[in-house]
């Protein structure tokens, strides 16, 4: 049954997923469906995208076929996603006539993807985009919506997907989380499979000057940086690289406070190439944020050879089961200290191989086939 579905092909539905293949990154999981994609359409998977907001109707790249859905914003808002997207999504995933369908984070579109994968005889595949995914309502209205959700979002979105989250984990035939700590909140069976690291990024060029502390990722309260304050401060010596774009009203703030400092460089939001590039030349990439899922930017720092010092995130214990830089555990203290001491340097050949085994395309591809053969039987 499992080679029948595999052969079926997968259909991955991603939002804003269409752009990652351009390098044009929105996020995380964006970036972690692309390369999915691409590691299964290089193992001759047929994968077909379906991206409301791509350009195009229709295009293949690197042997995706991308699809978006006609129509997506036409109509009255509100009653469009009666009449338009939910038929619309469902059209586009009968013509993909997949045996696996493949979704990450959470939104309440994926009941109806579910829905239809049951119809057809299809798994259902929900991959865990951040810790948050598993939190209570509170932990996401601190994180993200306190300050900057209006009130069609919260009748839109946010309560139709909270109301969905725990159907859609319920009902899925596989759940894939990314590191071994969350599967402890999960609350039920599930795969580990760790993120994944372009081939694209091994190809980047290292800096045998390396200097300045690298922090990558938006410019929000909720990445920590307004509890740093103090510390970019305190530590006048080092200077401190700061690459993203800004979040709300919150991150404006925080950029035009940490602007006035004169050992901070704000870059904003650069592309994926001068952000690799960035990473490449510094001493390393420090991550202030009370949680995370598993940080892109800790896979691309790693496989340019740059360490990490992280105040609180060390997704399943990986910084510090396979050394790759300092996990400080919350404690700003030390956090400060192993920076002033450069303490976190690492041998940056043995970071570039921990992820050329760990995090490769084809370790992926392999795990996701075996995670859908398991489910199967």
């Amino acid at each position: 049954m499992t080679d029948d579905l595999i052969r079926r092909g997968v259909c991955i539905y991603g939002e804003r997923t269409a752009a990652a293949f351009k390098g044009e990154i929105i996020g995380g999981a964006e970036l972690q469906m692309m390369l999915l994609a691409k590691a299964l359409a290089a193992g001759r998977i047929p994968v077909t995208l379906l991206d409301p907001f791509s350009p195009v109707e229709e295009v293949t790249c690197e042997g995706v076929l991308i699809k978006n859905i006609p129509g997506w914003n036409r109509g009255i808002a509100g009653l469009r996603m009666i009449t338009r997207r939910i038929p619309g999504l469902l059209r586009l995933c009968k013509e993909s006539r997949a045996g696996v369908f493949y979704v990450r984070g959470y939104s309440f579109l994926y009941v109806f993807i579910i829905l239809h994968a049951r119809l057809h005889h299809a798994l259902f595949v929900l991959g865990i985009a951040s810790d948050l995914d598993l939190l209570g309502f509170r932990a996401r209205y601190r994180s993200f919506y306190k300050g900057n959700a209006t009130i069609w979002d919260w009748f839109s979105s946010i309560i139709p997907n909270h109301l969905a989250a725990g159907f859609v984990r319920r009902f899925a035939d596989l759940v894939i989380v990314q590191h071994s700590d969350q599967v402890k909140n999960v609350q039920r069976a599930s795969v580990t499979i760790g993120n994944i690291v372009g081939d694209d990024v091994f190809a980047v060029p290292c800096s045998a000057n390396r200097k300045n502390i690298a922090v990558v990722g938006t410019l929000s309260a909720q990445k920590g940086l307004r509890e740093a304050l103090p510390v970019f401060r305190e530590l006048s010596e080092i200077t401190f690289e700061f690459i993203g774009s800004v979040d709300g009203r919150d991150g404006e703030r925080i950029r035009e406070t940490i602007r006035a400092l004169p050992n901070v460089i704000v870059h904003g939001a650069l592309e994926r190439g001068e952000t690799l590039s960035a990473l490449a030349r510094a001493n390393a990439l420090l991550n202030v944020s009370p949680r995370e899922g598993f940080p892109n930017t800790f896979l691309e720092a790693w496989a340019v050879g740059t360490p990490v010092v992280s105040l609180s995130v060390d997704p399943g214990d990986v910084i510090r089961n396979f050394d790759l830089g300092v996990a400080c555990e919350g404690d700003w203290e030390t956090l400060k200290q192993v920076i002033r001491d450069g303490s976190y340097r690492r041998d940056p050949e043995r970071l570039k191989d921990y992820v050329r085994r760990q995090h490769s395309m084809e370790n992926a591809r392999s795990a996701f086939c075996a995670a859908i053969l398991n489910a199967a039987n």
